[in-house]
């Protein structure tokens, strides 16, 4: 008798055999039970998760002489002949191969015979979405209205691809992938049930490489077993299969995101050298990434990552390693050359000039970063003062007026206004941040609700800005916010402000030259390695 593979072995014979897919396998027998089979259903999911044998179990129950019940005999005849493949009433048809409407009319006029001895007479269509268009619209009104003794069950993996109009006619049902966890465990049972024992870490890779597929499973492990040793170790099915080790992988991820180009290197030479397909191995490097970007930055990484105990604790040991900023920025740099490693002739050198692409990234100022740089130089510039620290707040500046100030000065206000002061002006950062770090460097003279006088000291920039309807607008309506009734905003030493006098050009071009040789313009070039072209003045502050 030739051999019989373990995928074939081990086919589920009823719906409590079948692995993980619970939400479908008991709708089904409830179904049963109660007599409300539908004429036609759909199974999809992906491929080797149990549709077509759902759909085989399903047919076996229907017609079981012992049923119909929620689970077929499997020893009269009905199921025995359909265990074995030789059901007259039971007919599978791949719809790859049987695809033309030549092929679907002939079916149809089948239909009309009634079942040679069953209850039933059932059609499975497999992949049923290689259906040419003329054949769906063949089946379109037999599939709406059948005999009574004929049950359509369709099975695909790309719902997609079917016409809405034959979706419509039929009860669908999603089938998932198969947990890593439930296919070891799974591979484990099929070893006992062999007399065999494989390394648990060799199942573990057999099923990262099945990708929640129970046939693909058990295929590469009867690859495996096919050396006839009782006993497998986990070095064994790697070399077998043809995998990367995981803490080779592992050690590929590190170097990649601490930017090591020596260890990141060296690991994919050896990787080559034993000639693993790089193009797979970028994919896993990706995925990696992006397990790894998941458990840095969201609560619920345990449900959203599927990986075994082991891989998941080193997983989140290498993720506290590195902020979320490295790791996303990481994930971005390589998803957006997957393209050209899948496509590349030359696979080695796009992993590797991706890797370096990414290492000449990670020193590059975030735009969010950047932003704050640039503002805190613009708020420098204007007030001619102290830099703005990264945090934002400004340093110290002096709010003594001079001693030999014609004016006598209000005492200061008491720390009740200086508290609102700060209120009002971190409001009008919100529209107006230049404005509001200027404010901060000035001395606030005076604050209630009919009055708010400002002491801008040397800052230029602030008298100016106050001119502009805009800012003042909204300084007016900030102040009347926080201190209430209507103030008048009034500069010290100047009044109210009003409009400032137009300047001429020989001061435009003094204000320009001022600016080119500012030291601090210097600094903002040298910080972003960039040269100055042009300097303009403001309109509206010349206006």
């Amino acid at each position: 008798m030739p051999y019989l593979v373990l995928a074939r072995k081990y086919r589920p014979r009823s719906f409590a055999d079948v692995v993980e897919q619970g939400h479908v396998t008991q709708t089904l027998r409830n179904a049963l039970s109660s007599g409300r089979v539908a004429h036609a259903m759909l199974f999809a999911g992906p491929r080797g998760t149990g549709k077509t044998t759902i759909a085989r179990i399903l047919a076996r129950a229907l017609n079981c002489e012992a049923g119909p019940g929620p689970d077929p005999c499997n020893r009269c005849r009905s199921c025995l002949d359909l265990l074995a493949g030789r059901g007259a009433d039971v007919y599978e048809i791949d719809g790859a191969s049987n695809n033309n409407v030549d092929q679907i009319r002939e079916l149809r006029e089948n239909l009309k015979y009634l079942p040679a001895h069953s209850r039933y007479k059932i059609y499975i269509i497999d992949e049923v979405h290689m259906l040419s268009a003329s054949a769906f619209n063949a089946l379109l009104k037999t599939l709406e209205e059948p005999p009574a003794h004929v049950l359509f069950f369709f099975a695909t993996t790309e719902a997609h691809k079917i016409p809405a109009t034959i979706l419509s006619r039929c009860q669908r049902f999603d089938l998932r992938r198969i947990p890593a966890a439930a296919l070891v465990e799974h591979l484990g049972s099929v070893c006992r049930s062999e007399g065999v024992r494989v390394d648990p870490q060799g199942l573990e890779a057999i099923a990262r490489e099945a990708e929640g597929s129970v046939r693909d499973a058990l295929s590469l492990l009867d690859q495996v077993l096919s050396g006839g040793e009782p006993e497998v170790g986990a070095e064994q099915v790697l070399e077998t299969l043809g995998l990367v080790d995981r803490r080779r992988l592992h050690e590929l991820l590190s170097a990649c995101l601490a930017g090591e180009t020596a260890p990141f290197l060296s690991a994919i030479e050896d990787l080559y050298g034993r000639g693993h397909d790089l193009k797979k191995l970028y994919a896993e490097l990706l995925a990696l990434l992006r397990d790894l970007w998941v458990l840095r930055g969201s609560r619920e990484g345990d449900r959203l990552v599927d990986r075994l105990p082991a891989e998941r604790r080193e997983l989140e040991a290498l993720a506290a390693r590195f902020p979320e900023e490295t790791v996303e920025s990481a994930l971005e740099a390589f998803f957006r050359e997957e393209a050209s490693v899948r496509l590349s002739a030359s696979p080695r050198l796009a992993v590797e000039m991706a890797f370096f692409r990414w290492r000449r990234s990670r020193g590059v100022l975030s735009i969010e970063r950047l932003m704050e740089h640039l503002e805190a130089l613009r708020a420098s510039l204007a007030g001619d003062g102290e830099p703005v620290r990264d945090g934002g707040e400004s340093g110290p500046a002096p709010a003594t007026p001079p001693a030999s100030s014609p004016t006598a000065r209000p005492a200061a206000p008491p720390a009740r206004g200086l508290e609102a002061w700060q209120e009002v002006i971190a409001r009008l950062a919100e529209e107006f941040p230049s404005v509001a770090a200027a404010l901060r460097r000035a001395r606030l003279v005076a604050a209630g609700p009919e009055r708010v006088e400002i002491d801008p000291g040397e800052s230029d920039f602030l008298r100016q800005s106050l001119v502009r309807e805009k800012p003042l607008a909204a300084l007016r309506r900030v102040c009347a916010e926080v201190f209430g009734g209507a103030p008048e905003i009034v500069i010290a030493g100047g009044g109210s402000p009003a409009p400032a006098p137009s300047r001429s050009r020989r001061d435009r071009r003094a204000a320009v030259q001022e600016t080119m040789n500012h030291p601090l313009i210097a600094e903002a070039i040298q910080l972003f390695n960039g040269r100055l072209i042009d300097v303009a003045v403001n309109p509206e502050e010349d206006a």
